[in-house]
């Protein structure tokens, strides 16, 4: 069986197109650890707030999720990304 020479320019653009892959992959993972970092740091049940005022540490509570929220939806788009 002979094989053909496969032209340059389909190498590169396989080659762009694995790199370009790889990357977005590891870059959604980031924003998912993104997402157990902040996660970690919402108020609990039973955990203690000392004086913290309970307005304060919902008002806390309430800004991580929303960041949450949108590491979330940055790790979904490029996965979104990434099937196009």
């Amino acid at each position: 069986m002979v094989s053909r020479p496969v032209p340059a320019d389909r190498v590169a653009r396989f080659t762009a197109g694995l790199i370009e892959d790889l990357v977005l992959d590891g870059w959604a993972q980031q924003w998912r650890k993104r997402v157990e970092r902040f996660e970690a740091c919402r108020v609990r049940p039973g955990d203690f707030l000392g004086r913290c005022p309970r307005e304060t540490a919902a008002e806390r509570d309430r800004r991580l999720d929303a960041v949450t929220l949108a590491c979330w939806n940055r790790a979904a788009a490029i996965e979104l990304e990434r099937a196009w």
